[in-house]
């Protein structure tokens, strides 16, 4: 989540059922922040145990209907999916191919015939002001207080080889977890107390990728500004209360993001400019 958090402190292996203020302390946004953390561990936790790994009511929950190639619809309702709960509050909604189901379709338009095996993907979207301008509280002067969390959603597809060997093509896609790896960092002499986001940038052999780079920013990368203009290299943008050009942090050399709400949804990383 790229928001202005000075750390994570969240560690389920610690046990910890809550968090407790004390009298003439300063209350951080790490500490609020550990007890959702908390809160949303220990629900989904007990969702999982109680449902199981996915659980839909006995309704059409997530029902998915074909009403023409270009038209998919899918059911109102909600299901569990490793004890996050996903809902679909409108009633024959139709899906957006291109980001709501890829994998379905080569030109995002229309669907390709033939035999799909069909899943639900989640996961927990970040929302900043920059989304929903809501967030700014116009009292204040327009700063924005707080981010959001938003459970997202999306169907995938994977074409099926052979119809009736599904379940053997199903463990091809969740895909064995790798060994996980650690950066070996070192502090500087005179370095402030920042929190450093790093992200897997590309990855050899996905979305045309050569090699695997990954990038990486201070104050968690949560210094972002809306693209009003795009002009061939020139790009105008819209400056926020919390924005700072890298000129004004006295950065002469520095690499801009640029990305939208499509590339996000879709797994695509941005554009470096």
């Amino acid at each position: 989540m790229k928001g202005d958090f000075t750390r994570w402190t969240f560690d389920a292996s610690k046990r910890y059922s809550s968090v407790r203020l004390q009298q003439g302390r300063v209350l951080l946004d790490a500490d609020w922040n550990e007890q959702l953390d908390i809160v949303a561990y220990r629900e989904q936790r007990a969702n999982k145990e109680i449902i199981g790994l996915n659980g839909v009511p006995d309704t059409d929950s997530f029902a998915v209907g074909f009403e023409s190639l270009e038209q998919i619809k899918l059911g109102q309702g909600c299901c569990y999916v490793e004890g996050v709960l996903c809902e679909n509050i409108e009633e024959d909604y139709q899906l957006d191919i291109k980001t709501e189901f890829p994998g379905i379709s080569e030109d995002g338009t229309t669907v390709n015939p033939g035999d799909y095996l069909v899943y639900l993907e989640v996961w927990q979207h970040h929302i900043t002001a920059i989304e929903d301008e809501q967030l700014q509280e116009p009292a204040l002067g327009g700063p924005d207080t707080t981010t959001r969390t938003q459970t997202y959603w999306q169907l995938k597809a994977k074409k099926l080889i052979n119809k009736t060997k599904w379940r053997q093509e199903w463990k091809t896609i969740p895909g064995e977890d790798g060994t996980k790896g650690t950066l070996k960092v070192k502090s500087g002499i005179n370095l402030p107390n920042d929190l450093y986001r790093v992200e897997i940038h590309d990855v050899n052999g996905v979305n045309g990728a050569t090699k695997t780079t990954f990038k990486w920013a201070s104050h968690n990368a949560s210094m972002v500004a809306e693209v009003k203009e795009i002009e061939q290299y020139k790009v105008t943008i819209i400056k926020n209360n919390q924005f700072q050009f890298p000129q004004e942090q006295g950065k002469e050399e520095f690499w801009i993001e640029i990305t939208n709400e499509e590339r996000v949804k879709t797994g695509q990383p941005g554009l470096f400019l």
